[in-house]
């Protein structure tokens, strides 16, 4: 990650903010999909390439998986 140089008080708040935003959605989706694996009865999702199960996925895993849909299949 590249240094960011900020000199206003309100910017430095404001990106801080931004991360804990971004943390807290990571967290929440992580825990929704957690929480809906556990009431489905499911104990791996099938997410690494070579087909390896994943007890726990985390929010970069499902964006890495989501990445190469085409926009078109999206709504978009």
């Amino acid at each position: 990650m590249a240094p960011i140089y900020l000199k206003e008080t309100s910017r430095i708040q404001a990106l801080l903010y931004l991360y804990f935003f971004v943390l807290l959605v990571e967290a929440l989706l992580e825990r929704e999909l957690r929480q809906a694996m556990a009431r489905a009865n499911v104990d791996r999702l099938r997410i690494y390439p070579e087909g390896r199960g994943c007890r726990n996925p985390t929010t970069r895993r499902l964006i890495d998986i989501f990445e190469d849909i085409p926009p078109e299949m999206c709504g978009k």
